[in-house]
């Protein structure tokens, strides 16, 4: 009966050696884990703004390319009424004769692969955000929280009062 009363003891005192080590691990772990999250969060902005950039230069390509030939045809455009009947109030008529051309490259990129998922660039290469790749950042405001949480069990802090001294 001792025997099992000590193996009890025993497996108790294990279990809380160990729920302290995970404690401990677990607040050693929330800085590296919030400044790895501003690290990701950084890495996802600048992959986002050279994306900007990659997407701008191939639009600026094609406007190189094709663009004298769209602008002149919008050009004839302008001058054009519109042969549908519809009568339509614009505050800019010119504009409203233009529209269709706009439209009509709007319904083809809609069309494109790349209007329903973004498209990998090989320049750019993959994106790699490791564990915060489904969006799972360490916010500012979570971290204080998550050490309040992982101080349950030891010793509370004395606070100070925000009361005035009399």
């Amino acid at each position: 009966m001792k025997a099992a009363l000590f193996e009890k003891n025993d497996a108790l005192s294990m279990v809380d050696e160990l729920r302290t080590a995970l404690q401990q691990v677990e607040a050693e772990s929330i800085e590296p884990k919030h400044t790895a999250s501003r690290d990701a969060q950084g890495f996802l902005r600048a992959d986002g703004t050279a994306y900007v950039a990659y997407a701008r230069r191939e639009a600026w390509r094609a406007l190189q390319e094709l663009g004298p030939a769209i602008a002149e045809a919008v050009a004839l455009l302008s001058h054009a009424p519109m042969g549908d009947g519809v009568n339509v109030i614009a505050t800019d008529t010119r504009e409203h004769r233009m529209g269709f051309v706009w439209d009509a490259l709007k319904r083809a990129a809609e069309q494109s692969d790349a209007w329903a998922v973004r498209p990998q660039v090989d320049a750019l290469g993959p994106l790699e955000l490791g564990p915060f790749a489904g969006g799972n950042f360490v916010t500012s405001a979570e971290a204080p929280l998550a050490r309040k949480m992982v101080g349950i069990g030891q010793a509370a802090e004395p606070q100070q009062s925000d009361a005035l001294p009399t």
